[in-house]
């Protein structure tokens, strides 16, 4: 029997993308149901952790929603931190400055201020624009940032400065999969043994040793007295491949890359898509 739902939210909850409402009447109708029959509904994400307050505005229940952010570098509980992996400010430079590279668009930081920290300086004029009002339009899914590398080295320099999730993007263009998904490869070969290192379609994503979305969503589990096959699992990316290996009722998006979809047991076009499963 299915208790809880665990479910990723850019490319997942989030799609099709609804700027407005965040995410569709469907998929708001089905949690809601879920909900009611007293499932429990967790956030799994890459985002940092104030997501949740929009997911829980948004689904407009008196429901505390528990959620496993930055890749499982955060996990809260009735508002209660269970678990929290970072990187000072210092260690965040040193990645920042090991591995930069010409390949690399910009540079994102999720701080533990729940502040996305950018930095385009491997965009041209015309596609920081285009970047910066891009960030400005996302309406409803819009995260807090700040953009400019004088900006994020602030961020970095703050005493007792925390990054969750360091991640270089590497553009939009066809060999920014590829370029992505190599370097992805050399720095897991590398610092595998240092830092968690997981592909995200045009960008690598960066946590802190012992942080991924399966490990991070199994000790809430366990506070939840949930048994690992009494979930079920729904992502898109990379960073949910660790969820489809270790959860035997895994769905993965239609539209997720083929290395990614081949993970999971079940693909779905939608989260609501799950009633037809859940039982």
């Amino acid at each position: 029997m299915i208790k809880a739902i665990a479910t990723d939210l850019d490319g997942t909850l989030f799609y099709p993308k609804r700027r407005l409402r965040l995410f569709s009447k469907a998929n708001k109708q089905f949690l809601q149901n879920a909900i009611r029959e007293g499932k429990e509904v967790i956030l799994v994400t890459g985002r940092n952790y104030d997501v949740k307050n929009k997911v829980e505005k948004k689904l407009g229940m008196d429901k505390n929603i528990s959620i496993v952010a930055s890749n499982g570098a955060v996990v809260l509980h009735q508002g209660e931190m269970l678990k929290e992996l970072y990187f000072t400010g210092e260690e965040a430079l040193e990645i920042y400055k090991k591995l930069d590279s010409k390949d690399i668009k910009s540079w994102m930081f999720f701080t533990g201020e729940n502040i996305m920290a950018v930095d385009p300086s491997g965009l041209n004029f015309v596609e920081r624009i285009a970047g910066f009002i891009g960030l400005h339009i996302q309406g409803a899914t819009k995260a807090n940032f700040t953009i400019g590398k004088k900006k994020l080295l602030k961020q970095l320099h703050k005493p007792g400065a925390k990054v969750y999730k360091i991640m270089p993007w590497f553009g939009y263009k066809k060999k920014s999969v590829t370029n992505a998904r190599d370097a992805r490869k050399l720095w897991h070969k590398e610092l595998g043994d240092k830092y968690e290192i997981s592909w995200a379609v045009d960008a690598v994503e960066i946590v802190p040793k012992g942080a991924n979305k399966a490990d991070s969503l199994k000790e809430l589990l366990k506070e939840l007295h949930i048994e690992e096959n009494e979930v079920a699992v729904i992502g898109d990316s990379g960073n949910d491949v660790p969820l489809f290996k270790t959860f035997e009722n895994s769905f993965v998006m239609a539209q997720a890359e083929k290395e990614v979809k081949k993970e999971a047991k079940v693909v779905v076009k939608s989260v609501a898509d799950l009633k037809n499963y859940i039982k």
